[in-house]
């Protein structure tokens, strides 16, 4: 099925007036000459306010588009820094952060009839007991107080009406389109804008998934350091989004910087202390690490993990206990070095990051000078936005169709939202894979699984009656509730 969202269907995603103006100026800014916030079609971010951008480097008809084969890893990390910017800030007129205003995975759709108009969301935080568990493997994540991280997912209107434009929003539906085999969705009809049927780059699917620690009441969140919502304060925001020379989409992570440290030297966030921020880090406890990590600022995660070990050492589920956390794929120390900021120098992505922080964090203000991009994985030379592919290292080679390889953070995991899917966290190893195909194409490939549409993860595919026990549990941000005397919800699994 192809169809074209029409502009009215694209409205919350409008630029407004001093946004677009902003951008537009910046077009004429020099070319890429370093990776600092600048496209290499000489588009640069307006920090303070952030424009929309349909594609990478691309904000309407009056600024050039720039081709996927044309774009620079570059430009990918600076699309990731921009959508960023543009839903954590705040709309002309309110006060909420756009990213909060998109609509909740439990609000998204229905069971039964044909839903109606973009729902939108509530600004009030609630996340369900069932989100306690981490995307794929499950595992639940405890902070150095003992309290669990609580996840979120939410869609914006291109998706939703996508999903609704196709009849998805029901499981009978879902698996009449996925035939012969809904277990595994092999029909190639099923895709989220933009569909391709567009000459120019249109607004594509969105989705955000967020991770929030909880401090158990509203007034203990340190609203001075994280952007908190009631009791729980941002800690991890991974967004996906869908554009017309990434059908793959693009997947990119940003994370508090006090979240862990390195479990290595010679990144930009070694292990030490207190985090960059003069705190305490979130998950890492340097009194409870074996000895010699403090010295040799190397926390081991390969046999006998010191970090990132098994959280539920009886397997059942059951019993969750507290471990240290760092991460593998970490960041070029150096900042904004001349060798970082070069954006022609090959496999310098881990540079280009630093550099793009580096220069980008300080112009912000309030609690958003704290969270940093951690990294983004699209797929060399793009994909088109409804082209069935396979993926190298991820996947085995098909007769007939692209076979791209992975660019960017090729393992991309966040550690607050796929602690234990690094590469190289494979002292414990939910699927036996870390040492080689940890990240998002390790899940998020074609076929598409019984819980992805389109590479995405999938809202409101559920029996009505679990459906109920979820939006039954949900935490409101304001509540001083024990999240462990909430009923759990049956644990869905995704496969992998």
């Amino acid at each position: 099925m192809r169809f074209v969202l029409s502009c009215a269907l694209g409205c919350a995603l409008a630029l407004s007036a001093g946004a677009a103006q902003a951008a537009k100026a910046n077009a004429k800014a020099s070319p890429q000459t370093a990776c600092n916030g600048t496209f290499s079609n000489g588009v640069a971010i307006a920090v303070g306010q952030a424009a929309y951008m349909p594609d990478v480097g691309y904000i309407d008809k009056t600024t050039p588009a720039i081709g996927a084969s044309a774009q620079t890893s570059c430009d990918v990390f600076t699309f990731a820094w921009n959508q960023f910017l543009y839903w954590t800030q705040s709309a002309p007129g309110t006060t909420a952060a756009r990213f909060m205003t998109m609509a909740p995975w439990y609000n998204a759709l229905t069971t039964g009839a044909k839903p109606g108009a973009y729902p939108g969301g509530s600004t009030a935080l609630q996340t369900a007991y069932l989100d306690l568990g981490q995307a794929g493997d499950q595992d639940e994540l405890l902070d150095v107080a003992g309290n669990p991280v609580a996840y979120d997912i939410r869609f914006d209107v291109n998706m939703y009406n996508s999903i609704v434009l196709q009849n998805l929003y029901t499981q009978n539906n879902y698996n009449a389109a996925c035939q012969p085999n809904p277990s595994v969705c092999n029909n190639q009809n099923i895709w989220m804008t933009p569909a391709g049927a567009n000459e120019r780059p249109e607004p594509g699917s969105t989705e955000v998934k967020t991770a929030w620690r909880d401090y158990l009441t509203p007034q203990a969140c340190p609203s001075s350091q994280y952007f908190c919502q009631g009791r729980f304060a941002l800690i991890g925001f991974h967004f996906v989004n869908k554009t017309f020379s990434h059908g793959e989409w693009i997947w990119a992570s940003f994370e508090h910087v006090a979240n862990a440290p390195d479990c290595a030297p010679g990144g930009d966030t070694p292990i030490a202390q207190q985090s960059p921020l003069g705190t305490s880090w979130s998950f890492f406890n340097p009194s409870a690490v074996p000895p010699g990590v403090m010295s040799s600022k190397t926390c081991s995660v390969t046999a006998n993990p010191q970090c990132n070990a098994n959280p539920n050492p009886s397997g059942d589920g059951s019993t969750w206990v507290k471990i240290n956390v760092c991460r593998t794929d970490a960041i070029a120390a150096g900042g904004a070095s001349a060798a970082n900021c070069n954006p022609a120098t090959p496999n310098n992505t881990a540079g280009n990051v630093a550099c793009l922080n580096a220069t980008i964090m300080p112009k912000l203000s309030g609690v958003w000078k704290n969270y940093k991009l951690v990294g983004a994985v699209w797929t060399q030379g793009g994909m088109g936005p409804n082209q069935d592919f396979r993926i190298q290292v991820f996947q085995q080679q098909v007769q007939g169709l692209p076979y791209p390889a992975p660019s960017g953070f090729v393992h991309l995991a966040n550690t607050v939202v796929e602690t234990w899917m690094q590469k190289g966290s494979t002292g414990y190893d939910p699927f036996g894979t870390n040492a080689t195909t940890a990240g998002c194409f390790s899940c998020h490939h074609e076929p598409a699984s019984a819980t992805q549409v389109d590479l995405s993860h999938f809202p409101g595919k559920l029996p009505a009656a679990t459906l109920h026990a979820l939006r039954s549990s949900l935490i409101p941000a304001n509540s001083t509730a024990k999240p462990r005397n909430l009923v759990r919800a049956p644990r869905i699994k995704a496969s992998h």
